[in-house]
């Protein structure tokens, strides 16, 4: 899909299936085919395919548009605070992109912060990679009430600091340049601007590349200034897979590289924890780059059109066990453990390590099993028929993507709940983003079928979700308390549509919890039309996992339901035609 840069311009940028801005998208897609069908008519009135997004706030930025006549400096913030952003970076960023040494740094951050005091001069590029620093330091926060809310505009103007640093536009084929484009990639997606970060991360991989980061042979010259080089290539390469994934689209970097090629003594710290507060870890990274080359993957193959629908069930059988696999055949046991009820008795370097790598895990676990949600959703719409077989593996796919949706949000609140760490803004708000549109396209999917254990379930996490971000500010805060809300606020505004008389389902389903939970709810009573249960149960484990079928529940006495059939109204063209839906020119 495209969407504006800006009001008023014919500028876009493309978003690729896997990244969630389709998938919103496509779920504002299905509501309008939803709504055709619910108002038994063959019109409705059609909208700008990006209103979907509109409608979370889920608006494109542009740092370059930004002009301020504000004058500001680093010395405009205390040297303590100044540290604490610094600090911020390394609490946050330097767990997967472990490019420097704290010690290194902070050094640099005082000879810049006192030369800007002293009015002398600093050369450009350290002034530039200090500034981009407690820019992206400044876009993390712990999601307490006592966390400050200058954060994101600190990092807004330290971002805007470092252009007006950057020598000669990071034009030069250095090392240097390479880890400046990183920087600056990675401040801009702290920021939300997905296109510029994009754009860097790209051109950071290609610049390493060019000076030729990818063929240091360490094994042969361990020197520091080698395994500096070689750290710097994993951390740019692994992160242009990485975000490229994230966004939905190709990545700049080559498949060969780095995977079994990195060198351990690379990722060994001289010093640990506690003595070293911020340590590095082999075996962290390691895992890092083998989920990059799965992103590349994943993009690839899953949404390939010329696949069949048995090969893409293959595939992603194939995917998961990949990264089950190695996730849970890691050399350090801590970094795939579930249960977050000790984690207070753990360093917070590994509380650290383990956040960042399981939280890459389950988003992982989650795209790989999203389309089937999608397919679910439409088919039932669709006059298209499908075996038995194939439903159920449809519907496993569909609740498998559910369950991981309901682990990925339960462990970032849980976690940071049980150890407040600093975190990224705004990578944990796309996290829990991509979990909420989930359960809300789940919840509009299947309206006839949620048992009340899944509501239960469904409920409590989007309410523990708004609950979480509450008093956080920045780049998608509010799109993901919109879009949980709207899990429940949404289901009002379409089930309306079908009401019955007597007490409505939601009504029923839902009233213990409004008792239970009416000073906590976030969204106030919702009403529901009344639809019937089923908590019928047909275990399939296709996909590893135990999942739940619902019944189909559908009155016999409606009339049957059909979206416009595909030209051959079979299973294979339906599924092209979904895919079709789910990346729209």
């Amino acid at each position: 899909m495209s969407v504006g840069l800006a009001p008023h311009t014919s500028n876009v940028e493309y978003f690729g299936p896997a990244s969630n801005f389709s998938f919103v998208n496509q779920l504002n897609h299905y509501l309008r085919q939803l709504a055709i069908l619910d108002l038994n008519t063959s019109e409705v009135e059609l909208v700008d395919e990006r209103q979907g997004l509109e409608r979370y706030g889920m608006k494109m930025m542009q740092l370059q548009d930004h002009t301020s006549s504000r004058v500001f400096g680093v010395c405009d913030i205390s040297l303590a605070k100044a540290v604490d952003l610094v600090e911020g970076y390394f609490e946050t960023w330097h767990v997967p992109i472990p490019l420097f040494k704290t010690e290194n740094v902070m050094k640099e951050l005082r000879e810049v912060w006192f030369a800007a005091y002293e009015g002398k001069t600093v050369d450009k590029a350290l002034l530039a990679k200090v500034c981009l620093l407690l820019s992206i330091g400044s876009g993390a926060t712990r999601f307490d009430s006592e966390s400050p809310d200058d954060c994101p505009g600190l990092a807004r103007d330290f971002y805007h600091l470092a252009r007006e640093y950057m020598p000669k536009g990071v034009s030069e084929v250095s090392y240097s340049a390479a880890v400046l484009l990183l920087l600056m990639s990675l401040a801009e997606a702290n920021l939300g601007d997905t296109s510029l970060s994009y754009v860097h991360s790209g051109t950071a991989v290609r610049t390493a590349i060019v000076v030729g980061l990818h063929k240091i042979d360490i094994s042969k010259q361990p020197t520091e200034a080698n395994k500096e080089c070689h750290r710097a290539w994993c951390s740019i390469s692994q992160w242009d897979k990485y975000w490229s994934f994230c966004v939905g689209k190709p990545p700049s970097g080559l498949e060969d590289y780095p995977s079994g090629q990195m060198y351990g003594p690379a990722f060994a710290c001289e010093k640990e924890w506690p003595e070293n507060p911020f340590p590095i870890h082999y075996e962290h990274m390691r895992m890092r780059v083998f989920f990059g080359g799965i992103c590349s993957r994943v993009y690839s193959e899953l949404y390939d059109k010329n696949k069949d629908l048995l090969s893409v069930f293959t595939c992603v059988e194939m995917l998961s066990k990949k990264v089950d696999n190695e996730y849970f055949g890691t050399a350090e046991p801590y970094m795939c453990a579930s249960d977050v009820s000790k984690a207070a008795d753990n360093p917070i370097y590994r509380n650290r390590e383990w956040f960042w790598i399981r939280i890459y895990y389950l988003y992982l676990k989650l795209v790989i099993f999203r389309p089937f949600l999608v397919f679910c959703a439409y088919l039932k719409l669709s006059s298209t028929e499908t075996t038995s077989e194939i439903q159920q593996l449809l519907t496993s796919g569909s609740e498998s993507s559910v369950k991981v949706a309901i682990t990925l949000a339960r462990f970032v609140i849980d976690l940071n709940r049980a150890v407040p760490m600093r975190q990224p803004i705004l990578f944990i708000c796309t996290y829990l983003e991509s979990a909420c549109t989930v359960l809300l396209f789940y919840v509009v999917s299947h309206l006839k079928e949620l048992t009340e254990e899944m509501s239960h379930e469904i409920w409590t996490i989007l309410n523990d979700t708004c609950q979480f971000l509450r008093g956080a500010n920045g780049p998608n805060v509010g799109s993901t308390k919109l879009i949980a809300n709207d899990a429940i606020k949404s289901l009002q505004n379409i089930l309306l549509t079908k009401q019955s008389t007597g007490t409505t389902f939601f009504d029923r389903l839902m009233q213990p919890l409004f008792n239970r939970n009416a000073a906590d709810s976030p969204l106030g009573a919702v009403v529901s039309p009344n639809v019937v249960v089923s908590d019928t149960k047909q275990p399939n484990d296709f996909f590893g996992l135990s999942t739940t079928t619902p019944q189909d529940s559908c009155d016999e006495t409606e009339s049957p339901r059909s979206v416009k059939a595909p030209p051959s109204d079979s299973l294979e063209v339906f599924w092209q035609q979904t895919l079709d839906w789910m990346s729209y020119p």
